[in-house]
């Protein structure tokens, strides 16, 4: 390890964002030199941190809810990292990353770090290395890591992968307690929570509450406790204590019933997986451009020497000769 990275390394520790900042940029560049360093130097740290996955469709009001209930984490002492990914361009790859303009109370919270990552090349809704920023805020021991996803179908299950309690947030009115049967989604959340109870739609998200009620009635109940469904308004403060409360709950109910630690060894088993696939398929794109089998491929497809499922096989063998 450099002097510049044991330095950044050194900073993380004293929980120094700048430092914290730097090293979430080594993370997410997979071909940093101090990238692999770094990570073997923070490992030991892994699971200090407690890891709360909230989900939800655009729109829902995630960014608002997670501002609030950080501020309610920091009210209790407590330190809190998020982590949110914008959605990417499929085009330029480009993203905003403008989650933080959402959170301007807890952004400016000295006890709070945020970092807004690009979905670009991720899974689902995710950072592709978001397993890697959460590490670097055991590291900075963050009592609370907050991780968020775009909401778009695939991300919900990276991300319940990913943490120990995963919330998802519902708009009432949107028929969301059907397509959350149609998803299994329902059946991944740890709690459900009905956001924009206030006003004219508090009567409505009443109504969303009983919905989700009968539906979560048949599942299966989650440690020695049936699924919750909350009511929540960021803006009056509706259900936010009792969120807090069932979060608190739900740790030390896993714990004891010793699904945390199961949770955690998967997520260690699964984090393997990837990285396999992502080394694998890193290591194949090289072969390919260094060996132009791609081009060599589409010239024989194009000519109708083969179609593509022969030269993808033949590519395949070819591979296989080099031992990757």
């Amino acid at each position: 390890m450099s002097l510049k990275t044991e330095h950044i390394y050194e900073g993380i520790l004293k929980k120094d964002l700048v430092s914290l900042a730097k090293a979430m940029s080594i993370l997410e560049s997979k071909d940093h030199p101090a990238r692999l360093p770094l990570v073997k130097k923070i490992f030991p740290t892994y699971g200090r941190s407690l890891r709360i996955g909230i989900s939800g469709i655009p729109g829902v009001g995630k960014s608002t809810l997670i501002e609030k209930l950080g501020l309610k984490f920091i009210d209790s002492g407590l330190s809190v990292a998020v982590l949110t990914t914008d959605p990417a361009s499929p085009v330029s790859g480009g993203s905003i990353l403008g989650d933080r303009t959402r959170m301007p109370e807890l952004s400016a919270n000295k006890n709070a770090f945020i970092r807004c990552s690009s979905g670009y090349q991720g899974h689902g809704g995710l950072s592709r290395h978001a397993k890697e920023l959460m590490l670097a805020c055991d590291a900075a021991d963050f009592d609370r890591v907050i991780v968020e996803t775009i909401g778009v179908g695939q991300s919900e299950y990276d991300l319940a992968a990913l943490v120990d309690i995963f919330i998802v947030l519902a708009m009432p009115g949107s028929g969301d307690e059907l397509q959350g049967i149609k998803k299994g989604i329902y059946e991944l959340a740890d709690i459900i929570a009905i956001t924009k109870a206030d006003g004219d739609l508090l009567e409505v998200a009443k109504t969303a509450k009983l919905q989700h009620d009968n539906v979560i009635s048949f599942m299966p109940s989650v440690g020695r406790r049936k699924k919750k469904v909350l009511l929540l308004s960021s803006r009056s403060g509706l259900g936010m204590d009792e969120l807090v409360t069932e979060i608190d709950f739900f740790l030390t109910d896993a714990k004891k019933q010793t699904t945390f630690a199961a949770r955690r060894n998967k997520q260690i088993e699964e984090w393997i997986k990837q990285e396999i696939h992502s080394q694998i398929e890193f290591r194949i794109n090289q072969l390919l451009r260094s060996k132009g089998l791609l081009t060599e491929a589409y010239k024989k497809t194009l000519s109708k020497e083969l179609n593509p499922l022969e030269a993808a096989a033949e590519i395949v063998n070819e591979l296989i000769k080099t031992n990757l």
